[in-house]
């Protein structure tokens, strides 16, 4: 006998699952920590070859007057602000990627719980059904025993 609020339930985590599960289980196998760190890393090392290629594009604009005066251009000076700036905007994203990364694992996460507790109530659904088919009914108490199973 097929129950339709069991087939709705395997319908409504199937397409979880293929979905928008399919992301968020794989982001909730990490602990938050290593998630977060994870990205962070990934978005210090694109700020960085962004900055770089910036960098080379600036020194491509300004190439010819760089060229005349570079000996009236305290190098130091230029070397110190370039890395101010850089330092600067790698701490501005990786700020952002921390807030945003850690938004996202806990959105993840009450996300596969949900889908946790779906899949918690098919099982229930299946331990229910077994029962019925087999014959067994709860005792007074709601709880089966072993003794229930064995008939000592």
């Amino acid at each position: 006998m097929l129950n339709m609020e069991r087939i709705k339930l395997m319908t409504k985590l199937t397409s979880y699952e293929e979905r928008a599960g399919k992301k968020a289980l794989t982001v909730t196998k990490y602990f938050k920590n290593d998630y977060v760190i994870m990205n962070m890393i990934t978005v210090a090392v694109t700020t960085t070859i962004a900055f770089f290629l910036l960098f080379i594009m600036w020194m491509l604009y300004k190439f010819e007057y760089l060229m005349e005066n570079i000996h009236r251009i305290n190098l130091i000076a230029l070397g110190v602000k370039t890395l101010l700036i850089y330092v600067l905007m790698l701490a501005l994203f990786l700020v952002i990627a921390y807030f945003v990364y850690s938004h996202k694992y806990n959105q993840a996460k009450a996300s596969v719980k949900e889908y946790v507790e779906g899949l918690k109530e098919l099982e229930r659904f299946y331990d229910k059904e077994e029962k019925t088919k087999a014959g067994f009914t709860a005792p007074v108490g709601g709880v089966l025993k072993y003794d229930d199973f064995t008939g000592v």
